[in-house]
């Protein structure tokens, strides 16, 4: 059993042994203006290789307030060549914003809200991980449109 688990695994992890495609289902990355506004850090797994599934996140302070940001997706790539696709991603944002009390007497203020997200952009995949998005964020507020980047690694 454990001899035959090991033949599947190493199977698994070749798209196309004929051209020595070595597919990587793991990708870790650092987004700039991403899914999580100003930069963010993400994973994905690649349940096949057109289809995955991930997250990305992030924290930061913009002056005095702390935002906390993230963002889970999930990806299909309708075209696709030997390294690069077309990819289409859909999924949520989940953003708490919270402002810490500088005056005694006032406890601070804090507010979460929920967003969807609809992406296309360009993925270049092998050892390197580059993406190019074009965004749009669907909230409470109405539809925004959005650009990023990110660059990482896969394995």
């Amino acid at each position: 059993m454990l001899l035959a688990r090991a033949a599947w695994a190493e199977d698994a992890t070749v798209s196309d042994p004929a051209a020595g495609v070595r597919f990587r289902p793991h990708a870790a990355y650092f987004e700039i203006l991403g899914k999580n506004g100003l930069y963010g850090v993400g994973y994905d797994y690649s349940l096949s290789d057109r289809f995955a599934v991930g997250g990305s996140g992030a924290y930061y302070n913009v002056e005095s307030e702390r935002i906390f940001s993230l963002a889970p997706y999930a990806s299909a790539a309708p075209l696709k060549g030997r390294w690069g696709a077309l990819l289409l991603q859909v999924g949520a944002q989940f953003v708490h914003v919270s402002v810490p009390s500088r005056v005694v007497g006032w406890s601070g203020t804090s507010a979460t809200g929920v967003a969807s997200q609809l992406s296309a952009g360009y993925e270049y995949r092998s050892a390197f991980l580059f993406r190019f998005l074009l965004s749009s964020v669907l909230g409470q507020g109405g539809a925004r449109p959005w650009v990023g980047m990110a660059l990482g690694a896969t394995f």
